[in-house]
């Protein structure tokens, strides 16, 4: 029974460790041998245009070597990406790893332009060659100028020096010559040996330095020929050559030809030396580091140049700043605020934001300045003054302008005068204010008035003395402080504008017996003398226009038109004198028989445009 049991169990063993071998066992392929390797597909494109397939197992490298591309004109490959819109963020590089399906896009860039290259050739006066020609050289490249040569042209000329193109104006080139493009003409740089007449040859008599750059860092190289040459005197035409050499510092740098190179930090002074030995100096400084941005100061200053609205420290060249919005007052009293100019100096004010300019500062400072005009009260400056000086300026309602010179108005502008209304033959304004607002810097100004009420009266049209009103050294007191007045010291009579070609002759005091009647116009003419070479001759004019100023004033205005005294006398002539005269029938002959009345004798002078005759007489 035992060993029944013992047999039973082994087999039961058995069974058990086949059963566990035959789980164990891996499992068929359904293809029945080893498992195949992943495989992805890279498909290549040139814009809208497939170029290429390639296969690839999982993780292979890229290779994209065997693809062909067609740039456009002006293009050239650069890389492939996966997205033309970002061509930069999804560039693909080498050794790209393929790990999906995926396209690629060809991406193509500006193609680089090949680098220009030049001809150099130095010739003589007849343009033939001296020396070796120089080809294929880059801009950049440094060539020695060979020594002087003879004139061919012109043996015995002395030579002044080798220039481009032969420009004698220009500096000339000594030393070193270092190509530049905008020298070529056609690709050629030609430097030309220029000669001058042994008799006409002036030597500098001393030279100053104008250099493009005081600083150079450390392993820099600058060419001095780059240094602005001026020669004195200025026909300066020979002995022009300029060599260079270190005074003192060579520690820091050194020097081969025209090219200086920076060697360590410290200063260096160079020497210019022209061919008769003139010298003048500049010095280098060498920094270890960048040079800073220089940084500036700006202020905004109130017109006593002392008084600081704003100030902005350390602004580099760039920097906006804000002008201060809030309108300041004068510290000298003046009573309108005109802007914020640099340095005060106008016409072009500074508003909204300032921009920093390096060169608007000086010493690192920029101040812009508040500039005042100052209203001058023109009633009260004529209100005294006599009918003929005062009464035109408010009859007829024409335009009214100052014509101010000095300081800010250099040679002269024309400014309205506000608040001019007509107020009716024979009134006078005694309490009426008409301005003009001036900058505080003007030194005199005329009052004037324009042709009609649209039309400013021409610069070219007030002569001198005519229209003068205000002088502010000698008729008016300036204010000095604050609520001072502006007065009048002196009355100066005012005139009217008159163009050239045109004679104006005013009647200021007319005797009540003389019983003239200005009122009608026509009543009068102008009795002209002249001559035509030897020969002396007269004639009778009519007046263009008589302007009145009321049958009971003492004044009157008659307008002569120069051009028809010159016609009544002749094609030629020459005027000597005038006369004006009434007649005793206006529609009467003009002849002495027919003159009532008559002023003095007038001598024309051309540079005048006025005249006062003191009186009327009767005629006799």
């Amino acid at each position: 029974m035992a060993k029944r049991f013992f047999l039973f169990f082994v087999t039961i063993g058995l069974i058990c460790s086949l059963a566990g071998l035959s789980a164990c066992k891996s499992p068929s392929s359904p293809s029945g041998g080893n498992p195949q390797p992943v495989r992805y597909t890279v498909v290549y494109m040139s814009g809208e245009t497939k170029v290429g397939e390639q296969t690839y197992t999982a993780n292979s490298v890229i290779d994209w070597s065997e693809i062909t591309l067609t740039a456009t004109d002006g293009k050239e490959f650069a890389y492939w990406c996966t997205d033309l819109t970002k061509p930069e963020e999804t560039k693909i590089s080498e050794g790209y790893k393929v790990t999906s399906n995926i396209t690629l896009y060809a991406y193509f860039e500006d193609a680089a332009t090949p680098e220009e290259t030049y001809t150099v050739k130095f010739v003589n006066d007849d343009d033939s060659l001296v020396g070796e020609e120089f080809k294929d050289k880059k801009a950049g490249a440094e060539i020695t100028v060979p020594e002087a040569p003879e004139s061919v042209n012109n043996p015995g000329w002395e030579f002044s020096g080798w220039y481009l193109n032969g420009d004698s104006t220009k500096t000339p080139v000594s030393g070193k010559y270092t190509v530049k493009a905008e020298d070529a003409v056609d690709n050629v740089i030609t430097i030309k040996a220029v000669f001058v007449d042994s008799s006409s040859a002036v030597s500098p008599d001393s030279i100053s330095l104008e250099p493009v750059s005081a600083t150079l860092e450390v392993g820099e190289t600058y060419n001095l020929a780059d240094v602005k040459v001026t020669y004195s005197p200025k026909g300066t035409n020979t002995h022009k050559d300029i060599t260079w050499s270190i005074k003192t510092g060579n520690e820091f740098a050194t020097l081969e030809g025209t090219l200086v190179t920076a060697v360590k930090e410290g200063e260096v002074v160079l020497t210019a030396t022209t061919a008769n030995e003139k010298t003048a100096e500049f010095t280098l400084t060498v920094t270890e580091e960048p040079v800073p941005d220089p940084v500036y100061t700006v202020k905004f200053v109130n017109d006593d140049g002392t008084t600081v609205v704003g100030e902005s420290k350390e602004k580099t060249a760039g920097t906006e700043i804000t002008v201060p919005g809030e309108t300041p007052v004068s510290t000298k009293g003046y009573d309108v605020f005109d802007g914020w100019y640099l340095n005060g100096n106008v016409p072009s004010p500074v508003t909204g934001t300032y921009t920093v300019k390096a060169e608007d500062a000086q010493e690192g400072v920029i101040t812009i300045k508040a500039v005042y005009k100052q209203t001058v009260h023109v009633e009260k400056i004529i209100s005294d003054t006599q009918p003929d000086g005062a009464d035109w300026f408010w009859i007829g309602g024409v335009k009214v302008f100052a014509f101010v010179t000095g300081g800010s108005y250099g040679d002269g502008l024309w400014v309205p005068v506000t608040n001019h209304v007509e107020v009716g033959e024979g009134v006078k304004p005694t309490n009426y204010d008409a301005k003009v607002v001036l900058y505080p810097d003007w030194e005199k100004f005329y009052l004037v008035r324009a042709n009609s009420e649209t039309t400013e009266p021409d610069l070219d049209k007030l002569e001198d003395g005519a229209g003068k009103i205000y002088n502010k050294t000698d008729d008016v007191n300036n204010p000095k402080t604050e609520g001072s007045p502006v007065a009048i010291s002196t009355p100066i009579k005012v005139f009217d504008f008159v163009s050239p070609g045109y004679l104006e002759v005013r009647i200021d005091h007319i005797k009540d017996s003389v019983g003239i009647q200005t009122g009608e116009e026509g009543n009068f003419m102008f009795y002209v003398a002249g001559s035509i070479g030897a020969e002396s001759k007269d004639c009778w004019v009519k007046p263009v226009a008589v302007y009145n100023i009321g049958e009971t004033s003492s004044g009157a205005r008659f307008i002569l038109k120069v051009g028809d005294m010159s016609a009544g006398l002749g094609e030629g002539s020459s005027i000597s004198l005038f006369i004006l005269t009434e007649l005793t029938n206006p529609s009467g002959e003009s002849v002495w028989g027919n003159v009532a009345y008559q002023t003095d004798d007038m001598n024309y002078n051309p540079v005048e445009s006025v005249y006062y005759p003191n009186q009327w007489k009767v005629h006799q």
